[in-house]
């Protein structure tokens, strides 16, 4: 990589040689499709839940919750898309981050040294885990406590649920391009967890229109997945189309993770070149 691509830092350039790297070195990539792997397994897992030997763990939950209809078809089907919701949660905070840890690291390595390693990265995230934890769960926070509070939008402000949707979106979008830069600050710099955040803050307010921009552009790609109303869509077409719905959404959220963590990252090397210390 050209040290003068640091004097081009722009939205259009971070997203232009993201899609390069990407076509050049796809090994990059791979690590999502173990996340993949693990998302359709917890699909599985949900779609079997009703049904024995998982019925023994899970229908409680679903009853305590939900009620006992929802153990049933059709209902079971309707709250498929929230509990592979809760699965998709569960993995990307253990599995997830270490495939995210290893993406970052072998992007990393295209601008210092010129070829990915696998076994680096994940070493790397291994042994740093609990500091992208640490993140993880700071941005997770947030937003949930925003999304709880929203809620009371649609009794003093509004009754627009898509208004509160767009706005709880809006904000997740602020909330990760605040924190952007805090795992490759873990991963690239090994700064501890405290240092991270005051890394990823301070590039921020360097950057905050582009970095926004960059978070929001991937994000965009399972924004329209936001607006979906299942049960109505069940109605007007068949129960099983849940099923479909949840198998699309995680290609496009596959999708939106990769460009956007190969995105932040080149966006974080190229300002590492900016300041003269790759």
């Amino acid at each position: 990589m050209s040290g003068n691509s640091g004097n081009k830092l722009s939205v259009l350039s971070v997203w232009k040689e993201s899609y390069e790297l990407l076509k050049k070195k796809p090994v990059i990539a791979a690590p999502f499709l173990f996340t993949a792997l693990f998302y359709i397994a917890g699909m599985c897992v949900v779609y079997l839940s009703p049904r024995y030997p998982l019925s023994t763990v899970f229908s409680p939950i679903v009853k305590a919750f939900w009620g006992d209809r929802f153990l049933h078809y059709p209902f079971n089907l309707i709250l498929f898309p929230t509990l592979f919701n809760y699965s998709k949660n569960a993995i990307d905070f253990t599995f997830g981050l270490i495939m995210s840890g290893i993406t970052i690291s072998m992007t990393a390595q295209l601008f210092q040294s010129g070829e990915p390693s696998w076994f680096f990265g994940f070493g790397k995230s291994v042994k740093r885990y609990f500091r992208m934890l640490g993140l993880w769960v700071a941005v997770f926070v947030l937003i949930y406590a925003f999304s709880r509070t929203s809620y009371l939008l649609l009794e003093y402000v509004t009754t627009s649920v898509k208004a509160v949707v767009l706005l709880m979106f809006l904000f997740g979008v602020l909330i990760q391009a605040l924190f952007a830069f805090g795992i490759p600050a873990v991963i690239v710099e090994n700064r501890k967890l405290p240092q991270s955040f005051k890394r990823a803050v301070a590039l921020f307010k360097n950057y905050p229109v582009k970095l926004l921009l960059v978070v929001l552009g991937p994000n965009l790609i399972v924004l329209p997945f936001l607006f979906v109303n299942m049960r109505g869509m069940m109605e007007k077409s068949f129960p099983e189309i849940s099923i479909l719905f949840v198998a699309a959404k995680i290609f496009f959220i596959l999708l939106a993770d990769i460009f956007y963590t190969v995105s932040v990252t080149v966006f974080f090397m190229k300002n590492k070149e900016i300041e003269g210390r790759l």
